[in-house]
Parts: C-alpha cells; structure tokens; sequence
C-alpha cells in the first residue's frame, strides 16, 4: 500500500466542499485521485469513480488497488450520469470538465428525472462558468458558496450547489455572486484583469475600420467591462 495520496490545490478545494458521511459520485475521475481520498481520509465512507473512458477507469482500479480500497470505491463506465439511478445520486462531483459539457450532464440527467434525490452538486468547471451556473438555476439548485483557486498558474472555480430556487443578475452569472460575497481575494484580481483587458480590447477594436461586426463586438465588451466595473465597485459595501 502506498503512502496517502496528496491531492492538488484545485482537487482540495474541491474535496473541502463535499459533505461528510455522504457517498460521492465522481463523474469524470480520470486517475480516481479524489474519491481515494476521501474515502482514504474517514470523510466518506464509500465513493464511485466514473468515467466515459476504459484508460482513466484502469488507471482508477489501480489507485484504488494500491491504496487498499477496493471494498469501498467503486469503478463504473458512465457516459455522465447515464450508468446511474437517482437513489445512487446524494453527493456528485464533475471536476476538471469544460462548462458546456458539465452543463449538457446536467441537463440531461434532470430531464431523467435522476437528481431528484440529490442533495449537493460540487463543480469545477475548466471554462463557461456562468452557463453552468445558468444551468443549475434552470434545474432547480441555488450556488451555496463558490470558491476561486490559483493552481499551477491556472485559476479555478468551484461551486457548491444545493437543491432551491434562486435567481442572478447578469454580471453575477458571469463573475460569480458568492465569489463577491466572500470577497474573495483571487477573484478580485480577476476583475482587476478582466477590466483593463476589456480597455484594451475596446481601444484596439476602435483603431479598426467602422464595421457592424466591429461594433457589435465593442458593445460586448462595453457590457462586460460595466458589469466588472459594477463589481468592484461595490467591493467594500456590505
């Protein structure tokens, strides 16, 4: 048996967000690396590692193996939640996935009627954060927290989800309502980035040729750069 396994900053904030006692669905597992984990460390008493792909769920049965946790965790090929039924569903993971897709198993999974028992979603998508938060408001869960992680010169978000109706402004699908209730410190820079980027997209689109697309794409940005402006600027409010 080898020594515990060391998730990655993004995984452990992940892994912080899940509920104790719960057994979590890890749609996506790649290497199996988070349900080990907890399971490895009492959080969860069981898990399952799944994944659409034959090599990430060898390479799972093999973490699980050397860790000595077979009886636990799981292994199932899934196509996202399509290898599962609603009963198996209290705690799901997605991690690591692009928006559209996370989005896409969302979506398909409610109209299965197969999150009717779930009663927390952790998600970290790898681009189109707001289309999944959209996405959980259009299948009836409202974000819990969010939370914004520097890792390895990435940037991630992670959303806890709960079931509950709730609904965003537009500039808080795009940035993030919680994010800017936590005031959290990564995600400050963020805006700060996104502003001057966004100048600079708008000046260099102004030096171009007058054209219709030309303009659409200005007022775009022009939208964006208020709505990141509208954030910051209430950064210190209550």
């Amino acid at each position: 048996m080898q020594g515990r396994i060391e998730l990655p900053p993004r995984l452990l904030a992940v892994a912080e967000y899940i509920p104790a006692g719960t057994c979590v669905v890890d749609i996506g597992t790649d290497h199996g690396y988070l349900p080990v984990s907890v399971v490895e460390s009492g959080q969860c008493p069981r898990a399952i590692a799944a994944d659409v792909g034959e090599g990430p769920l060898s390479s799972a049965e093999r973490h699980i193996q050397e860790a000595g946790l077979a009886e636990y965790v799981e292994t199932r090929r899934s196509d996202g939640l399509d290898a599962f039924a609603s009963e198996e569903l209290s705690c799901i993971v997605m991690a690591g996935m692009g928006g559209y897709l996370m989005a896409e198993i969302l979506e398909r999974a409610h109209r299965q009627q197969k999150l009717t028992l779930c009663s927390a979603l952790i998600l970290q998508p790898q681009s189109e954060v707001d289309r999944v938060r959209r996405m959980l408001h259009t299948i009836g869960f409202a974000i819990q927290a969010e939370r914004m992680v520097e890792d390895r010169g990435k940037r991630y978000v992670i959303l806890k989800s709960e079931p509950g109706r709730e609904h965003y402004e537009p500039e808080e699908y795009l940035y993030g309502r919680r994010l800017w209730q936590a005031r959290d410190t990564v995600f400050q820079k963020v805006l700060q980035e996104d502003l001057s980027k966004l100048g600079r997209f708008i000046e260099n689109l102004q030096t171009k040729p007058v054209s219709p697309r030309n303009a659409e794409r200005i007022r775009a940005f022009e939208i964006q750069r208020q709505q990141a402006e509208r954030m910051l600027e209430q950064w210190d409010t209550q």
